[in-house]
């Protein structure tokens, strides 16, 4: 069970197994079964106990030995800004190169939040442990169809909240707008169909770009944000991603 699951899914089986039964009462609460639950108070002064200490060892050693792990060296400090910042070109390429890898089609583009990257890529050594804090939710690969009026309204959106990750679109921001929209090198065809990459967590109705919320088309994908990072650094442990005025 260890090798499939790990640590976190292990605590959760305990710990389910562990919890008192409940039944449902005629007005819907729930009744405990046996006597009232006693509530206990967790803190520091609560010794450990050596038996569940020992169980977990195992899972706890194999956890701490592939988080330690290091799979990439970046040269220079990569963080995250707006308009465009260089941890946000570089998660936004990396997207976009999965989605064609996956899909076997062109990807016009890829969108992300800046608020889903967590920290930044320090000078150094990047272990596995230091991208689950950087991408610490279960955000999933989407591929959204995108008409072109849709694309514009989109890169409006990004402009009137100050820019995001993108990558494979360029544009500046005026008034709030934007403007000199471009999709690699082309403008953007209104009637044309886009293929945009983002995550599930935009496309299911969070962040603030509601036309990630109605594409024309979608396609999901079982894989992590942090999966395609991980993989990403494994091929590429040197990244040296740069500004290229992608928002301005």
């Amino acid at each position: 069970m260890a090798d499939r699951w790990g640590l976190p899914a292990f605590l959760g089986l305990w710990m389910a197994a562990c919890a008192p039964t409940a039944t449902l009462a005629p007005d819907g609460a729930p009744t405990w079964m046996g006597t009232e639950p006693t509530m206990y108070r967790l803190d520091a002064e609560i010794p450990d106990d050596p038996a569940i200490t020992a169980l977990m060892q195992p899972y706890a050693s194999r956890l701490r030995v592939s988080m330690d792990m290091v799979i990439a060296v970046v040269p220079y400090d990569i963080t995250k800004a707006k308009p465009e910042g260089l941890l946000g070109n570089l998660t936004a390429d990396m997207v976009r190169n999965e989605a064609i890898a996956r899909s076997g089609h062109d990807v016009d583009a890829a969108v992300l939040n800046n608020g889903g990257l967590r920290v930044p890529l320090n000078l150094g050594p990047v272990t596995v442990g230091r991208v689950y804090e950087l991408m610490p939710f279960d955000n999933s690969l989407v591929i959204l169809g995108l008409s072109g009026t849709q694309l514009i309204r989109l890169a409006d959106e990004l402009a009137a909240f100050g820019g995001e990750p993108v990558s494979g679109i360029r544009f500046r921001i005026e008034d709030g707008k934007a403007t000199d929209l471009l999709v690699g090198v082309e403008a953007v065809d209104p009637e044309r169909i886009y293929r945009v990459a983002t995550h599930n967590f935009l496309a299911d109705g969070g962040g603030d770009f509601p036309t990630l919320w109605t594409p024309v088309s979608r396609e999901d994908h079982p894989v992590m944000m942090r999966e395609i990072f991980i993989r990403s650094l494994i091929l590429n442990p040197t990244p040296q991603p740069r500004l290229e005025g992608r928002i301005r």
